[in-house]
């Protein structure tokens, strides 16, 4: 599976807020296109600028799982097996995906106090903003209260048919109690539980991240289409769209 370049709207975000930033990256021809008003603060858009950077750099790091699931495995070993790795995979996809719920609702929170100091609609603004963090929430629901749950209760997250695995590849290892006393069978058939239960759990977690990362993917957009008017008019600074248009 190729890793292709994911290009998200936050990126052209982000690079309308370098040049802003730092304006001797544009050619001079095209600095006349950077419109700033008088209450541009560099400090603030790179704040935002960083911000920005981090939900991106977590969104496409989730979109990267749907490698991690297909192809990112050792070759099996008396020290990591693939239901290992797989079990692994699962925990830190988890994580970045709550990570990105996290970032992404902080960033608005954050956006939503800023404009409080400069804006007169505030209230048409929070709304508008609320509204938004609210979508987010129910967009990770599934996924966050599946994580959330196992960790607030002190449970470890357990995938069934990772379970399966381990348990074929306890029965079959070289220090099971039970070696020795297996027919043919009994052997043939744990190894095909723990070959058959690995593919199924990685089968389904690759589906789930494609599933997933559309969603997601779609839901980061929604929020850059939504915010961007806020967060320029708080930075005040234009889009620069027609910079775009004079190539």
């Amino acid at each position: 599976m190729p890793n292709k370049i994911i290009q998200t709207e936050i990126d052209k975000i982000l690079g309308e807020l370098a040049f802003y930033n730092e304006p001797e990256l544009l050619k001079e021809e095209y600095r006349k296109f950077l419109k700033v008003g008088k209450n541009f603060n560099k400090e603030k858009s790179k704040k935002y600028s960083q911000s920005l950077a981090s939900i991106n750099w977590f969104i496409k790091k989730v979109a990267k799982y749907k490698i991690y699931f297909s192809e990112f495995y050792p070759c099996s070993t008396d020290n990591i097996q693939k239901h290992e790795a797989l079990e692994h995979h699962i925990h830190a996809y988890l994580e970045d995906i709550i990570t990105v719920k996290t970032k992404t609702t902080n960033y608005i929170g954050e956006l939503k106090n800023d404009l409080k100091q400069v804006v007169e609609n505030k209230k048409e603004i929070s709304n508008s903003l609320d509204w938004l963090k609210e979508q987010i929430y129910k967009t990770f629901e599934g996924i966050s209260t599946q994580r959330d749950q196992h960790r607030h209760r002190g449970f470890k997250f357990v995938d069934g048919d990772i379970t399966n695995a381990e348990m074929a590849h306890i029965m079959l290892g070289k220090d099971s109690l039970f070696k020795g006393h297996f027919t043919d069978y009994a052997i043939e058939k744990f190894k095909a539980q723990k070959e058959e239960s690995f593919e199924k759990a990685k089968k389904s977690w690759l589906e789930n991240t494609l599933k997933n990362y559309d969603q997601i993917e779609g839901l980061a957009n929604e929020m850059v289409k939504r915010t961007k008017p806020f967060l320029y008019q708080y930075l005040d600074i234009e889009p620069l769209d027609t910079l775009y248009q004079s190539h």
